[in-house]
């Protein structure tokens, strides 16, 4: 009887094109490539298996110029064997895209995805329910799954033509089937769905010996494997779960040993199972460097241009959580609700405020003037046709501004939001109920399900939120709404300015408010207060940060929107 084998499997997660370190030092991808050789020197050349969870694109300037290209080079340059389907995968043109980027970049590559298949049951293309891979002698089944909340954030426009089927369920039916007929030794999960929106399920059905996390951008505190108990007969006494982290800081190793002969029941050993940190103690590799090279020259002059500057330190990611509701969602409350205040301040964050500020100021809405009107009109005149308010979600907005004094350039704005194909800001009008209808399925009812990503920052509109001491199913609730400086008139009509994404995905189609309708709108192209007489022609969103960054620089955003006054935005 042969001895027990020892393999290790490699994941990376939610990498979203970072191809260099990010600004807390940690990642990069020719760092990476250093890491993976130094940690497969340690194997049998055919014991290692490295594997990537999903939204390996977008994020990053080499996406915003290449479209995925480069993602896809350097994984088919490190050795990736497979990926599973994240919903930013299908950004830059859907499937199309990454079909054409796969061929021609990294023609080797399997795409997971069990759960998606084409309208009537056919099966997409590109993707595989699942790949055994021989690993050390050991055969190793790994499945992909992509979650509800990953499709439901994936546009329509994207996904038109295809149907998803809960995880749970495919992966139960699939994975019996291949247990059945003994297909493999060891079987690992790709799951595009999150810690915390299905994969603790995913790995407590005993389906899997493991799971590993992808979507939810796991904390620098909590991206470390767990054994989740559930008598599965492996050898472990359960799955191992792997939260992921995000932005490629980190690659999660586990060290298998399977055996005798690769093949017995009940053989598997946890030999270790870290989450190793992508820093300095590994130089770039030179090869790497080599290939990236190219790509960031095309770019590096254009990036570079200044486009304005901040007066704030507080246009910040890391505060779009909404701070305040961090301390009172439900789980806080239970514990000691009579220690809590009974009115909270809902808030949205400078820089939250400051994008959807962007949209609304150079968004018009029709047909309440002509075109002719705008070559005479004056900064109040335009004010007429501006939206009552506009917003944007949170998940949206992907990295910060510089901070106080500091210039703020062309890939800073493309950071703030890279998204290639989102077009123009869209209005639409709704009665003050449908506000409060709105606020209270988005940024509590979400928030409490730990789904920030769609709750929503705003200009124009503040709120106040007050606990419900006797109501255990909802803790929180929407009290006073203002409008400008005005409290929200239930029965009163009111426009508003998003994203395309955030009115037909999410508020129409997700949410379902009633009463909400769409306005026809146009940008503010040329205006004679601006100063200019060049016509401004913007093709998406971004154009509209970087537009509003340009004219308002220095930046001076202070308060978040439930600040007094009658404006969001005013100097220090």
């Amino acid at each position: 009887m042969s001895k027990q084998r020892r393999i290790q499997v490699l994941a990376t997660n939610d990498c979203h094109s970072q191809m260099d370190p990010a600004d807390d030092g940690l990642g990069g991808i020719a760092r990476r490539a250093t890491y993976l050789r130094r940690t497969r020197a340690n194997y049998e050349p055919d014991a290692s298996l490295l594997l990537d969870i999903g939204d390996a694109f977008l994020g990053s300037l080499y996406f915003t110029f290449f479209g995925g290209e480069v993602e896809l080079a350097t994984m088919a340059h490190l050795g990736y064997r497979a990926m599973a389907m994240g919903n930013h995968d299908f950004d830059g043109g859907g499937l199309s895209n990454l079909r054409a980027k796969l061929q021609a970049h990294a023609p080797d590559l399997n795409v997971l995805c069990a759960n998606v298949r084409h309208e009537g049951g056919g099966k997409v293309d590109i993707f595989h329910d699942f790949k055994v891979f021989s690993v050390g002698g050991v055969r190793v089944a790994v499945v992909g799954l992509m979650g509800g909340d990953a499709w439901q954030v994936t546009a329509s426009s994207l996904r038109r033509g295809l149907v998803w089927e809960e995880p749970l369920p495919c992966a139960r039916r699939l994975v019996r089937h291949l247990r059945a007929k003994n297909t493999a030794d060891v079987y690992l999960c790709c799951s595009h769905t999150g810690i915390n929106r299905g994969d603790r399920e995913i790995a407590a059905a005993a389906l899997f010996d493991a799971v590993l996390s992808g979507h939810e951008h796991a904390s620098v505190t909590d991206h470390e494997w767990s054994l989740v108990s559930n008598g599965l007969a492996n050898g472990l006494g359960g799955t191992m779960l792997q939260p992921g982290w995000y932005g490629g800081r980190h690659v999660a190793r586990l060290e298998l040993g399977v055996g005798p002969d690769g093949s017995a029941a009940a053989a598997l050993t946890c030999l270790a199972a870290t989450s190793d940190i992508i820093d300095s103690q590994y130089e770039e590799d030179a090869e790497m460097c080599a290939i990236l090279v190219p790509y960031k020259a095309s770019f590096e002059q254009q990036i570079e241009e200044v486009v304005g500057s901040s007066w704030s330190s507080d246009f910040v990611k890391e505060r779009m959580g909404l701070p305040d509701r961090h301390l009172y969602t439900p789980e806080v409350l239970d514990q000691s609700p009579s220690a809590k205040p009974t009115s909270l301040r809902g808030s949205s964050c400078p820089l939250g405020t400051l994008v959807a500020e962007a949209f609304r100021t150079y968004t018009t809405i029709e047909p309440q003037h002509k075109a002719a009107d705008l070559a005479t009109a004056t900064a109040t005149s335009i004010a007429r046709y501006r939206a009552d308010f506009a917003m944007v979600n949170t998940g949206a907005i992907r990295a910060s501004l510089p901070g106080k004094g500091q210039p703020v350039r062309w890939k800073d704005i493309d950071g703030v939001w890279p998204w290639p194909d989102d077009g123009l800001p869209v209005a639409f009008k709704l009665p003050g109920s449908a506000i409060r209808n709105l606020l209270t399925a988005s940024n509590i009812t979400r928030f409490a399900l730990r789904m920030s990503g769609m709750c929503y920052q705003f200009t124009g509109l503040r709120y106040t939120l007050h606990m419900h001491k006797d109501a255990p199913e909802q803790k929180l609730h929407i009290a006073e709404i203002w409008i400008g400086d005005q409290l929200l008139d239930e029965n009163a009509i009111y426009t508003g300015v998003t994203s395309r994404y955030c009115l037909e995905e999410d508020i129409l189609s997700t949410l379902k408010i009633s009463g909400v309708e769409q306005l026809p709108a146009k940008p503010i192209v040329d205006c004679a207060f601006q100063g200019t007489k060049s016509k401004w022609e913007p093709i998406s969103l971004k154009d509209y940060l970087m537009r509003y960054v340009t004219e308002h620089s220095p930046l001076r955003l202070l308060e978040p929107c439930y600040a007094q006054g009658t404006g969001d935005i005013y100097p220090e």
